[in-house]
């Protein structure tokens, strides 16, 4: 192939090199998909104690039998081979960016031997960039190590090695085309069916491209490959249905979202189709590399455009140009919306493109290029025109393309890249050596590096790994619970038990380990701990839930100086583990006065606890703003581990995302909640060894948006604290507890006021667990319009027809008003109807109010 490598390719090596700078960013991402796992390898040998063979010879034989006849022994061998020598992103992403530029370069070979045109061929390379897009689901480029590009480069490799046997007749390329088609064939099925481009290699040797007789000859010439390709699709439809096991990923599924799936996958190989349904503006940032690649790109397109649209005109074979881009754009979006990936593929919508996509980028380039080639030389005689024009189309093209393609390709570092670069470099700090193989790990698990395979990729020993956020941990009789709180290993029971109540103290039997971590989300920083637990604390169920997780002591590695340190904790006390994971941001930004140190105070064990039911879901946010959602019923327990009562206080409120009001009812007292509203709640409940418990329920039906949580209402903000005053009592706080919400008829809160969007507006003044009392309410009033108010609260009009104008705010109160337990139902009924203020607010507004304030009457 000396006479390929020619003075004739300098241009498609400029082009390589700007495709190469166009795609640099790939560089800095990490490993997503279902390469966070296979980035693992090495610890699933440990897991399973064999040896890289012993796999191999295993895996092989089973993946016959439980493929369906997939046939993909080679995309597993490279696979595993690579993560097995190395778990390195840079290297594999250097050889992915590598692997991507050899696509285009063998494409741009196959066009050039296939037309005989290197103009064209030039043009298809210099626009294949602007279709190639990254979408941060199941994408080809930056997921699945390089699987399709591989692929790709492997069929079109084989179909240039076979242009270039045709044209010496020499064995040798012959045999070369045979294997690396066979090796494509043997990665991923969509190889089966692109045997016709060998056939349409051979025809297009001749000018009588279609004749009978060189149709005859092309076949004898392409059928070794077309051999494979035919054996392989009919290996594949026996396999499936006289023997084996049956896979879903070959299942044919012709119906009616066939259509859908099928429009959906044909379009995202579109230019810019991804961010023109589902991209924002707003998200992009730039670096100062993007400024270069931004203004050197108009120039290059020039430079390049002038070298490709020569004088002289080539004859294109437009028949064989078109029945390529069938191949490669039509055929792959049939098979794929034919496949097991039917209705995933449709539920994800405009814009989102299943893997084949990405042959479906050469095809689609490969005809708007036809497109393009041919306007130009209609237009010959205005070629600097055509071409300037063609500059300014594609330049932003270009450039919104290469953003868009950074900014999703790199904004998954925060979950794939960042996590796991700072648990190895903790593990390879020698952070957790003094684990032993009989030992447990209790570790959140929030992304896929915290998979038990990537701690023993590193430590290279099996540890009982137990995630503290995965609930069959924690079920009763299940494999997990088993493995973490019984026999795990079978190294003998992991915990003694103590119950006491409601409650179970667990004593380590082997060492046990809590490991939680922090990280910056630019991946500049991050801290993991690392302490031995003394035992843990769990409420007994059938599900149980960690309590607290006392520890003597934290020891803490910091990414950004490399080292781990102790944590300072005073003689005497013990560090709450389970309470600091949880209370912790996962996730955290530099701030001007840098990261937020860890209040060791905050985190001392605390003998009071407390936990919800089973049909609350996991808090959401920190301890300071944080919500959990419920699907309808709510269960509160406060646990006392000391061995003297407690006065503890705690504090929430209650808001519904349904739009809808409805009735809750908080220990068979019922609250009306009007829609968008907050039912505040507060207690002092004494608490001894029983539990106290509080159960919430509502009346509504789940949001229908499509959540499987089924999410009815959400606890906003719950706070917890023991009280300290000796003279407090639980009367004097009930006899303080009064809160509003914003019944119908209001706007969303302004935070200094509040408009009504109706003539009758109502706010609830609710009194949980309360004494009847008498108060004092005071609050203004504003208008748009000169208006009438009466105030009625439950029932009763208070004091005489309230007279308000839009320049002054009306002060009214204090107001002595009798209030009952429960709900109180304060009404404004107004003369005049909301209106749209002359401002330029599109909201109609009706009356305003604001300094809301509150008091008890104490005489």
């Amino acid at each position: 192939m000396k006479k390929i490598f020619n003075k004739e390719i300098y241009p498609i090596i400029g082009i390589l090199s700007y495709f190469l700078l166009y795609f640099y960013f790939l560089l800095n991402t990490g490993f997503s998909s279902d390469d966070a796992y296979n980035a693992h390898f090495r610890g699933h040998l440990v897991d399973e104690r064999t040896t890289l063979w012993d796999y191999y010879s295993f895996h092989f034989l089973r993946q016959i039998e439980g493929s369906g006849g997939r046939l993909s022994f080679v995309a597993i061998l490279y696979n595993t081979g690579l993560y097995y020598i190395t778990q390195s992103t840079y290297i594999i992403k250097t050889i992915s960016l590598l692997v991507l530029s050899l696509t285009v370069l063998y494409f741009y070979l196959f066009i050039k031997n296939l037309t005989k045109s290197r103009d064209f061929a030039l043009l298809v390379a210099l626009l294949i960039p602007v279709f190639f897009q990254i979408r941060p689901w199941h994408d080809p480029i930056i997921a699945f190590t390089f699987l399709f590009p591989l692929v790709f480069l492997l069929i079109f490799s084989s179909l240039v090695s076979f242009q270039y046997a045709l044209k010496i007749n020499n064995i040798y390329y012959k045999f070369v085309s045979c294997i690396l088609y066979f090796l494509a064939c043997f990665m991923y099925e969509i190889a089966y069916f692109l045997f016709p481009l060998f056939l349409l290699a051979a025809l297009n040797q001749k000018e009588e491209t279609f004749s009978k007789n060189n149709l005859y000859i092309s076949i004898k010439k392409s059928f070794p490959q077309m051999f494979i390709g035919i054996f392989s699709i009919l290996w594949v439809l026996f396999y499936k249905y006289f023997g084996g096991e049956d896979n879903w990923r070959t299942n044919i599924a012709f119906s009616e979202d066939f259509f859908y799936a099928f429009y959906y996958q044909l379009t995202a190989s579109f230019p810019l189709s991804f961010w023109f349904f589902n991209a924002d503006w707003s998200s992009l940032k730039f670096k100062y590399f993007d400024f270069f690649i931004i203004l050197i790109t108009p120039f290059l397109l020039y430079f390049f455009s002038k070298k490709i649209f020569s004088t002289k005109k080539s004859k294109l074979p437009i028949i064989s140009i078109l029945f390529i881009t069938f191949i490669l754009w039509v055929f792959p979006a049939v098979i794929t919306a034919l496949s097991g990936h039917q209705i995933e593929l449709k539920n994800a919508g405009m814009g989102f493109g299943y893997l084949p996509v990405f042959f479906q980028y050469f095809g689609t380039c490969l005809l708007l290029s036809l497109v393009i080639y041919k306007i130009f030389y209609k237009y010959i005689g205005n070629k600097n025109l055509v071409i300037s024009i063609f500059v300014l189309i594609f330049s932003p093209l270009f450039v919104i393309n290469y953003a868009y393609n950074q900014d999703v390709a790199l904004s998954g570092d925060v979950v794939f890249k960042h996590p796991r670069n700072l648990l190895i470099s903790a593990l390879e700090a020698g952070l957790l050596e003094k684990v032993n193989e009989e030992d447990i790990i209790f570790r959140p698990g929030y992304y896929h590096s915290d998979y038990y395979t990537g701690y023993y990729s590193v430590l290279g020993i099996r540890v009982n790994m137990c995630d503290t956020r995965f609930l069959p941990t924690f079920e009763k009789y299940s494999s997990d619970f088993d493995k973490c709180f019984e026999d795990g290993f079978g190294n003998g029971d992991t915990f003694k038990y103590k119950k006491l109540d409601d409650v179970t103290i667990l004593e380590p039997n082997h060492k046990a380990w809590f490991v939680s971590y922090e990280y910056e989300k630019r991946g500049n920083g991050g801290y993991v701990y690392f302490a031995q637990i003394d035992e843990m604390i769990v409420e007994e169920a059938d599900v149980m839930k960690i309590l607290a997780a006392p520890v003597s002591d934290v020891y803490v590695y910091s990414l950004e100086t490399n080292s781990i340190e102790k944590l300072n904790i005073p003689k005497g006390k013990k560090f709450d583990m389970n309470k600091f994971s949880e209370d912790r941001s996962l996730v955290y930004s530099i701030r001007k006065n840098g990261r937020t140190p860890v209040d060791i105070d905050k985190y001392i064990y605390d003998p009071i606890s407390f936990s919800w039911s089973d049909q609350v879901y996991p808090r959401e946010g920190d301890s300071e703003n944080n919500l959990r959602w419920t699907s309808g019923f709510a269960e509160l327990k406060i646990f006392n581990l000391s061995s003297e009562e407690k006065k503890v206080n705690y504090s929430f409120s209650i808001s519904s995302p349904t739009g809808r009001n409805s009735v809750i009812t908080i220990n068979d007292q019922d609250y009306n909640l009007a829609a968008g509203a907050h039912l505040p709640v507060s207690n002092e409940v004494v608490v001894g060894r029983k539990p106290f418990k509080l159960e919430i329920y509502s009346d509504d039906l789940p949001i229908d948006n499509g959540d499987p949580r089924n999410i009815v209402f959400g606890i906003f903000n719950y706070k917890q604290w023991v009280d300290t005053k000796k003279n407090e009592t639980k009367a004097t706080l009930e006899k303080n507890s009064i809160y509003p919400s914003y019944g119908p008829g209001w706007h969303s809160d302004e935070k200094t006021h509040r408009w009504s969007n109706k003539r009758n507006p109502i706010i609830y003044l609710n009194s949980p667990f309360a004494l009847d009392k008498n108060l004092l309410l005071s609050f203004k009033l504003g208008t748009v319009l000169n208006n009438s108010v009466r105030i009625i609260f439950n029932g009763k009009e208070v004091g005489p027809l309230r007279y308000i104008t839009p320049k002054n705010s009306l002060s009214i109160g204090p107001i002595n008003l009798e209030v009952k337990t429960g709900i109180n139902v304060l009404e404004f009924r107004a003369t005049e109807n909301p209106s749209k203020p002359k401002n330029g607010d599109h909201r109609v507004l009706g009356i305003s109010i604001s300094d809301l304030n509150l008091e008890v009457n104490e005489n």
